[in-house]
């Protein structure tokens, strides 16, 4: 059985915790993200380490957006597949017209 550590807050009114200091314990994920919270609330709650930045800018799990990307679930892919749809699109009817003979 392992032993868990509970965090206090110290004499300036913030959590120390391995040598960083945060103002709150929990909070959303954009907050983790910016360093003003350790984790995020849940179980077991996210840190700094499990999440990133998407392409639109939103604060995701890293192991889930790993496997949108494998499942083909993911934003990213869809704008890969439309733009190669417009590619393709844009060579069927931009194709140049020949003259029929008579």
């Amino acid at each position: 059985m392992t032993s868990t550590r509970r965090h206090y807050k110290g004499k300036n009114g913030r959590y120390l915790i391995f040598g960083k200091s945060y103002k709150k314990l929990v909070g959303t994920r954009e907050q983790v993200g910016k360093r003003i919270a350790y984790k995020t609330d849940g179980s077991p709650g996210l840190k700094f380490e499990d999440i990133k930045k998407n392409n639109h800018g939103k604060w995701v799990s890293k192991k889930l957006s790993r496997l949108a990307i494998k499942d083909n679930r993911s934003g990213v892919t869809t704008i890969r597949r439309q733009k190669a749809r417009k590619k393709k699109r844009e060579k069927m009817y931009n194709k140049k017209k020949t003259k029929k003979r008579i």
